[in-house]
Formats: C-alpha cells, structure tokens, sequence
C-alpha cells in the first residue's frame, strides 16, 4: 500500500458558541479542530518510499464578543443609521500552544543521509478585532 500525498485518514472540526448567561450582550465561543497526520517522504525519492507520517494537527481556539450597539447608548444612537451591528472580540487561537507540524526541511549529511527537520506553525495568538455590519 502506497498512501497517496492527502490521505488524511480523519479529519473533524467541532465550533460550539452560545451567550454567556445573564448578560446576552457577551458571546463566547469555542473551536476545535484535529487532523489525522499526513504522510511524507524524502524529497525526489519513489513513492514507495513515502512511508512516514506527520504528527496529528490539534487545535483548541477560544474566543469572547461584546455587543457594542446592543444597548441604547451614545455610540449606537448616533450610530444606528449606518450600522446594523457592532461588535467586539478576542480571540485565542491554538490555546494549548501545541506545536503543530506543516511540512519537514530536508537535511542531507557528508554521507548522503537524509533527515527530516520538522518546521512548525505559528504558536499561540492572540487576536483582538471589531465586527460591523451595515
């Protein structure tokens, strides 16, 4: 059996979001994703060779939203002509700062061996941002 480059074996995302109780002007949410590792092989090599595979992709985001228009302040009086909605958020990403693999560097020795050094994504983020809607 020789594993084609994208034969991801399982692959799911999960996106739960819900307001916070009491307060409907805050929202959380929170994502997951996991990815079954994909496989890979020496650079300019036969397929057959491609044998190995990548670590797992895991990642958990979080994030929290606060309506800025949802109350019959200044901003959204003076605002509720233009805009529909506003909002506010932090965001998370990959909360538990796992260091995921995307591709691997191909080192090659004084005696023609091969290794791979793996090159990792980004770690974890945070991301503030305002949502608008016209």
């Amino acid at each position: 059996y020789i594993p084609r480059p994208s034969d991801q074996r399982i692959n799911f995302s999960m996106f739960l979001q819900d307001h916070l109780p009491n307060n409907p002007d805050f929202k959380a949410h929170l994502s997951f994703y996991y990815g079954s590792g994909l496989p890979f092989g020496p650079p300019r090599s036969e397929r057959y060779k491609a044998v190995n595979r990548m670590p797992s992709y895991r990642r958990v985001d979080i994030g929290f939203s606060y309506d800025l228009l949802r109350h019959k302040s200044r901003l959204a009086q003076k605002s509720s002509n233009y805009l529909d909605n506003l909002w506010l958020g932090i965001e998370i990403f990959n909360l538990p700062n796992i260091n995921n693999t995307i591709s691997y560097y191909w080192v090659t020795d004084i005696y023609s061996r091969q290794y791979a050094v793996p090159n990792y994504l980004t770690s974890r983020r945070i991301n503030l941002k305002i949502t608008a809607r016209f």
